[in-house]
């Protein structure tokens, strides 16, 4: 398939659509995100418009992208909250690998895990997209518990320093380093 006649926003819509409503897991909907964002502007943009909210499914709107209406009833139904849980827990596998650390809770499991930021287009577009979610959107929510995987104890996450927009930008900050790691290895490439 020539990628010139790829309807990528169609594409999106039809794997977010699929992975939230149960047709496809996380790792295959993660393995088309990292194949198809860094293709195209137009895929990653969609899941980043799902995440700020912007859209009316209306006939006009499903027309626009080479769908219909009744297609859009599953991400509809499942509502914003749903959408922006599922979707930002792929895009953070995505963007970060993390791992237990020593610290160990009352419970017996881990208290938190390191957070390793990932390097990769795929992992810049994640980070890209995740450090744009509106500071005061439903997804900003979902953002910020998953930056504190597993938890976040509940006075601290009122203080001044954990404030979501710190945590944007902390996130962007990180997008930027992974883009200079991407070019760092490119140019290691071509001088080898």
């Amino acid at each position: 398939m020539n990628s010139e006649m790829t309807n990528y926003k169609k594409m999106a819509y039809q794997d977010i659509i699929a992975f939230i409503s149960g047709q496809v897991k996380e790792p295959e909907f993660v393995q088309k995100y990292k194949v198809n964002a860094i293709k195209s502007q137009d895929y990653a943009g969609v899941v980043s418009d799902i995440l700020c909210g912007s859209q009316s499914y209306d006939a006009k709107f499903a027309q626009s992208v080479g769908m219909q209406e009744v297609d859009f009833e599953p991400l509809k139904r499942a509502g914003a909250d749903y959408v922006s849980d599922k979707l930002v827990h792929a895009l953070f596998s995505i963007a970060y690998t993390r791992t237990p650390n020593n610290r160990i809770g009352g419970n017996g499991q881990p208290e938190s895990y390191d957070r390793q930021r990932n390097i990769g287009p795929a992992a810049f577009v994640a980070l890209r997209t995740l450090g744009s979610v509106p500071e005061y959107s439903v997804a900003m929510n979902h953002v910020y518990n998953e930056y504190f995987f597993p938890r976040m104890i509940e006075p601290a996450r009122r203080t001044n320093l954990l404030r979501p927009g710190v945590i944007l930008d902390l996130i962007r900050k990180d997008a930027q380093l992974t883009d200079a790691d991407n070019v760092k290895l490119t140019s290691q490439g071509r001088n080898m």
